[in-house]
């Protein structure tokens, strides 16, 4: 299955560091040497081309540097090695090959940790607060200039260098999704926080706020937070499909769902459809599949060929039943199995739409969902509208997760490789048809507002 990555949207959970601290847990330096040593290991063992963008020669440089870092001192936390080995994943751009901190996030944020109480947005190169889970008054279009007296952008470039991604787009998204994890994870704070702002009539100010916990924060959340998906009629002549997860354990829903929204878009005289992934962070195969086959009539692939590296590992916690019949066969197990992908005949649907189908797409759709933005771009079988998608439309994925032995910290590793079903990677994710500038409207209006005006931006 593609890519059963948990893009998790933290965007419950949201982040910073107090009277609970997970970083009271330690290890000696040896011991945190040996975990930098484990994860390259499974790293060279797994990825089917580690070395795409950093050298080996370079990697080795990096490690270097690290291990002289940890002999500066005895005992390490599991954050400060975070802090460590996020920069030097993040480095090889792979979005889906990285150390996650959000396990240590977890016990400290349920034990009653409190975290930044702000959402942000990048609006025209300008951190705005987006959501304010606080109780103090925020005016709109407020912007975030220094945080304890950091300023916002070294807060900002510290947190990029530690994102994986394949590119800064999806970096500066994930930083949307999880700034106040982020900001836990990389800074001191102690739940108190100044902030120098600038309202929109360009008076700067500041103000003294204190974090929220969990509670506090999922408490306020509770009435905006979207739904898996939904279906809305902004026009008598459009219906408008928002898909925010590909999620394979959602299968049985989403496709009951699926089949109850198309039943309703054939009751009414639908001319336009509008499919919004540009909060979707991947999933599963099968579900994009599904999906696409309500739109589309003819042969299609998911992808031109898959390729994946043998390594033990990968055969004994990942593959399926017929790559490891495959393998039992083979002699020579240090190359590639290469996956033709063969055309897929869409089964008969009664409910099929026929007709014009747009896409939406942003800077955070990722994963299965630019699988799904690219097998519709490749096949002509709609228009892109929005932003270039975060994730490569051919890149390396399906991730293997691990632990580090002794600080326990978690990490992931792509063990395929995924080329687009047009057959060439440019480097670059699925580009627009359309350029619409996605996240500005969404922050600009409401709901049915933002949808009105997607549909206005490309029918008159």
């Amino acid at each position: 299955m593609k890519r059963k990555l948990n893009i998790t949207f933290l965007a419950f959970i949201i982040l910073l560091l107090v009277t609970v601290n997970v970083s009271s847990q330690v290890i000696t330096q040896k011991e945190a040497i040996k975990d930098l040593e484990h994860m390259v290991k499974r790293m060279e063992e797994v990825h089917p081309n580690l070395y795409f963008h950093l050298s080996k020669d370079k990697t080795k440089s990096k490690m270097e540097d690290i291990k002289a870092t940890l002999r500066t001192k005895q005992e390490w936390s599991s954050i400060e090695i975070y802090r460590l080995f996020a920069p030097f994943t993040a480095s090889f751009k792979d979005g889906h090959t990285g150390v996650y901190i959000g396990n240590k996030f977890r016990e400290y944020y349920d034990e009653g940790g409190q975290i930044f109480p702000f959402d942000i947005k990048f609006i025209d190169n300008k951190v705005l607060i987006d959501k304010n889970y606080s109780q103090q008054e925020i005016a709109f279009n407020t912007e975030i200039l220094a945080i304890n007296d950091i300023e916002i952008d070294k807060i900002i470039d510290i947190i990029k260098d530690s994102i994986s991604s394949e590119n800064s787009i999806y970096a500066y998204a994930m930083m949307e999704r999880q700034f106040p994890v982020y900001l836990w994870a990389h800074f001191d704070f102690d739940g108190e926080y100044i902030l120098r702002l600038k309202d929109n009539i360009k008076d700067e100010y500041e103000i003294k706020i204190d974090g929220i916990t969990k509670e506090t924060r999922i408490n306020a959340k509770e009435e905006s937070e979207s739904e898996n998906w939904t279906l809305d009629f902004p026009r008598d002549d459009s219906a408008y499909l928002t898909i925010n997860t590909f999620n394979g354990r959602l299968k049985n829903s989403f496709e009951r769902d699926i089949k109850k929204y198309f039943k309703e878009i054939n009751k009414r005289d639908v001319q336009y459809l509008f499919i919004d992934i540009s909060e979707n962070g991947g999933g599963n195969t099968d579900l994009a599949k599904y999906l696409y086959e309500y739109f589309n009539d003819q042969p299609y692939s998911l992808f031109k060929e898959v390729r994946m590296k043998y390594s033990e590992y990968a055969f004994r916690n990942q593959t399926s039943f017929f790559t490891k019949l495959y393998y039992s066969f083979k002699k020579d197990r240090d190359n590639m199995i290469v996956f033709q992908s063969d055309q897929v005949k869409p089964k008969d649907n009664d409910l099929r739409f026929n007709g014009e189908v747009y896409v939406i797409t942003s800077n955070f759709t990722f994963s299965t969902a630019t699988d799904f933005a690219a097998i519709v771009k490749d096949h002509d079988a709609g228009t892109i509208v929005g932003k270039e998608t975060g994730g490569l439309a051919s890149c390396y994925g399906d991730v293997i997760r691990d632990k580090l032995p002794n600080s326990e910290l978690s990490f992931g590793v792509s063990y395929k490789y995924f080329l687009r079903p047009a057959g060439f990677d440019n480097g670059r994710g699925v580009q627009p048809d359309i350029e619409l500038d996605i996240d500005k409207l969404k922050y600009s209006y409401d709901q049915e507002g933002y949808q009105n005006m997607v549909i206005k931006s490309i029918i008159y």
